[in-house]
């Protein structure tokens, strides 16, 4: 498998296209020991492909590097708001999420697709 290359220790960025689970990517990088992951970008996600547990994608996120962001696109605005729904519960005491709206040429009003992941910063 490509995870298991000593060059995939070192990437910096990494998008996947319509996978059927994030699951298996955050266990498969973190199996590699990769931790200088700065932007993991699932592209074109229904929303079933959020099937991971809060636990383990906070052990998979804490071991990236402190400018590590995670940027969900979905399929359609549909999958967006069952997709924010679910993070929210699963990591909401954790992370913060914005919205990024989507601009198509074809559609008349912006769209919202994408969910953008990071850590909270605490000011203490």
């Amino acid at each position: 498998m490509i995870c298991d290359t000593p060059v995939f220790k070192r990437i910096e960025s990494f998008t996947v296209f319509s996978p059927p689970s994030v699951k298996i990517w955050i266990e498969a990088v973190g199996k590699a020991k990769c931790n200088s992951l700065r932007l993991f970008n699932v592209y074109d996600a229904f929303s079933s492909a959020i099937d991971f547990n809060c636990d383990d994608f906070l052990d998979f996120f804490k071991n990236q590097s402190k400018e590590f962001q995670l940027v969900i696109d979905m399929e359609d605005e549909t999958a967006y708001y069952n997709a924010e729904n679910l993070l929210k519960v699963l990591l909401s005491e954790h992370f913060e999420s914005f919205k990024y709206v989507a601009s198509n040429l074809y559609l008349p009003d912006p769209t919202y697709k994408a969910i953008f992941l990071a850590q909270k910063v605490s000011c203490v």
